[in-house]
């Protein structure tokens, strides 16, 4: 599958590929991985005094956000709009492979706007988008850059709060890759593959 100009991904059984470890491969041929990094808090930013400068009106609107991470929990109110409809526009989640993955791409399932939207509907919004964030990074990273401003009971605000949301949540690193670069079962890790394809499909979506 074709990334760009100077990348792309070719996918080969491990049957049909001898002695994988001993084998002499080029650095390039075979994909890094990547863990999870911590966030900083809003306040520590000084994005809250920026959004405070009458003006300005730095808040994100008219501005799309990418995150490539570990997925986003949509539910949640700091990336849904006052009147309670998402700000997510798009959803690749590259793990669940029961739906249509985006156009161009040969994985994982799509989920839009309007899909969203009419989960938040349902008592079980999950049986209509199933969408999901285990680990909880990526919905943590998303919150503090472009969460949603909560008045009630909370002070809550994102970065860019009034900005639009796309997500990809991350197929974790194949066996085969985790046993050569001796990454524990337990720790998160990622395939370059997988992340520069999610940074194709992002920049689709925004440009």
């Amino acid at each position: 599958q074709i990334i760009g100009d100077r990348y792309f991904v070719v996918n080969e059984n491990l049957e049909n590929i001898d002695s994988f470890e001993q084998r002499d491969y080029p650095y390039t041929a075979i994909p890094k991985l990547y863990g999870l990094m911590d966030s900083t808090s809003v306040s520590a930013t000084g994005a809250v005094r920026l959004q405070n400068q009458t003006g300005f009106e730095l808040t994100g609107r008219g501005v799309i956000v990418g995150f490539i991470d570990t997925g986003i929990e949509y539910t949640n109110d700091v990336f849904k709009n006052s009147v309670g409809r998402t700000r997510i526009i798009n959803i690749w989640d590259q793990t669940v492979n029961s739906g249509n993955p985006p156009e161009g791409f040969l994985y994982g399932t799509e989920y839009v706007r309007e899909q969203i939207d009419r989960a938040l509907e349902l008592e079980d919004p999950h049986s209509l988008v199933p969408e999901k964030d285990e680990i909880g990074h990526g919905t943590a990273v998303a919150s503090v850059a472009a969460g949603s401003r909560l008045e009630e009971g909370s002070l809550f605000t994102g970065a860019a709060p009034d900005c639009e949301i796309v997500a990809v949540k991350l197929r974790p690193a194949k066996q085969y890759l985790r046993d050569y670069y001796r990454i524990a079962d337990k720790e998160p890790a990622y395939s370059t593959d997988d992340i520069l394809l999610a940074v194709k499909y992002v920049q689709q979506l925004v440009i």
